[in-house]
């Protein structure tokens, strides 16, 4: 029995529900069911506005699903809530890559490299890809 100045863990592990919708968006996700991932995200961040959970599974949801400016949106309002993700900025910088949006995707390569400036996490190495791969593309095109 727990003691009586601290609730039963039982009843405390998900008390919101948060956690247990993550893991059901998450297995959507996974199971390749994008528009039902969506739908449990959405509705996660109406429930939970602060969080940056699933703000960031939105992103990577919507961007799977080829629908980047949402997928922008999504990331964008994750960073607003936690500026200290590199994961997060990573898939931003990326995603303006892909639009072609430079100064965009330098604005968020920027702040990793405020985050990381010896560039030792793997966020990092990620970005350092994105850039070799699309520079190319962008040197192509000129």
């Amino acid at each position: 029995m727990a003691p009586k100045d601290r609730p039963d863990p039982i009843f405390t592990v998900d008390p919101s529900g948060i956690e247990t919708m993550l893991r059901v968006a998450a297995d959507h996700y996974a199971d390749g069911s994008l528009s039902k991932a969506v739908e449990v995200l959405k509705g996660l961040v109406k429930m939970s506005p602060s969080d940056h959970r699933p703000f960031k599974l939105l992103g990577a949801v919507l961007f799977m699903d080829g629908r980047h400016s949402a997928a922008v949106e999504a990331y964008e309002r994750a960073v607003e809530l936690d500026a200290e993700d590199p994961y997060t900025l990573v898939a931003l910088a990326e995603l303006h890559l892909i639009m072609v949006q430079l100064p965009q995707a330098v604005r968020y390569l920027d702040a990793l490299r405020k985050l990381d400036p010896k560039l030792e996490h793997p966020a990092s190495s990620r970005a350092r890809y994105l850039l070799e791969k699309h520079l190319a593309r962008f040197g192509n095109a000129t």
